[in-house]
Order: structure tokens, then C-alpha cells, then sequence
């Protein structure tokens, strides 16, 4: 993990999603995950069962992370969690590239609706 600071820039823009992803955070995460099953089946049996609640404890970590992106250390017992259950089901052995579709998927269904134009700095983020 590199010790790198955001810049002002990105937490402005991380900050911006906030109450869209407050509003639309379960709808996003929802839909993130059809389309990474549509795209990918081969990930499909992995996201099967988002029924169970998957969709709505990402929406509210990503959330939970826009909301506090000041201050993060607020958040680290609970990344620490998250952290500590991917690693111990290392579901599908999780590669690099499979987190770059996951944040892609994220990135293009949270774009959908804030609009193209906020994509451009999300992108950078």
C-alpha cells in the first residue's frame, strides 16, 4: 500500500459522490455486479449469490470511505475486516487484473449516474 497522500483534487471528487452513492450506492453495487457477471462469466458463480446482501455492504463501504475521506483512519478497523475476509476465502484467487474490472465495472455504473462529465475526474481517481 503506497503511503501517498490524495491530493485535494481527489478528495473533492471522492467527497462529490457522496449523496449519490447515499441515494443510489445498493442500485450502483447492484447493477456492478450483473454487468461483471454479463461481461465475465467466468466471475459469475462468484457474484451468484449477491442476493445476500453483497451489493448493499459494498455500497455502504464505499459510502462510509466518500464520507470520510478526511479522515480515514476513522475507517481502518473496518477495512481491517475487509481486508481480513477476501484474504482468508481468497475468493477465485484474486488477481490484479480481476480488482481493475471490479473497479472498472464500479467506476462505469456510478458514472451512469453522475454523468460523463464527473467520469472524466473519476477517472483519474
Amino acid at each position: 500500500m503506497s503511503s501517498q497522500e490524495l491530493s485535494k483534487e481527489t478528495k473533492k471528487i471522492v467527497k462529490a459522490t457522496a449523496p449519490v452513492l447515499q441515494e443510489y450506492g445498493v442500485e450502483i453495487t447492484t447493477r456492478m455486479y450483473e454487468r461483471m457477471a454479463e461481461e465475465q462469466p467466468d466471475l459469475k458463480a462468484l457474484f451468484a449469490n449477491t442476493r445476500n446482501g453483497q451489493a448493499e455492504r459494498l455500497a455502504g463501504a464505499v459510502l462510509a470511505y466518500a464520507q470520510n475521506i478526511d479522515d480515514l483512519e476513522e475507517l481502518a478497523p473496518t477495512i481491517a475486516v475487509i481486508a481480513k475476509k477476501h484474504v482468508n476465502v481468497n475468493l477465485y484467487k484474486m488477481t490484479a487484473l480481476f480488482f481493475c474490472t471490479y473497479i472498472h465495472q464500479f467506476i462505469f455504473c456510478l458514472t451512469h449516474h453522475l454523468g460523463y462529465g464527473f467520469h472524466l475526474g473519476l477517472h483519474d481517481t
